[in-house]
């Protein structure tokens, strides 16, 4: 049931309230959207609703393209980390490895008697 239908069932005053909860729901809607857009470093001295909503949706684009950069960065970032870990860490196998063989090949005499 949608809300046009519901109207045509309501009382004149359960309707007037109904609408002074959408009045107050856009307008908390509205305050959010200033807030917003001032503390990403706009202005929000327009009161047009369209021009606040393609203002919203530019710096909503805008800060998608600036995280996808960042997470770039930091998935290079720690590649790269990964890398340089894996790297040491197999190096001091392979050292590990070879101190082994050449402790277990000098100690042939002890495994003879």
């Amino acid at each position: 049931m949608d809300f046009c239908s519901k109207i045509g069932t309501c009382s004149p005053s359960r309707v007037w309230k109904l609408l002074c909860q959408i009045w107050e729901k856009y307008l908390y809607m509205k305050l959010l959207l200033n807030q917003i857009i001032k503390s990403q470093g706009g202005s929000s001295d327009s009161q047009k609703p369209e021009e606040l909503k393609s203002e919203f949706a530019f710096k909503l684009t805008q800060s998608k393209e600036q995280l996808k950069t960042q997470a770039a960065a930091t998935k290079s970032t720690q590649s790269l980390n990964l890398l340089k870990k894996s790297v040491k860490w197999n190096l001091g196998a392979l050292i590990s490895a070879t101190f082994f063989i050449t402790i277990w090949k000098s100690t042939s005499w002890a495994r003879k008697m």
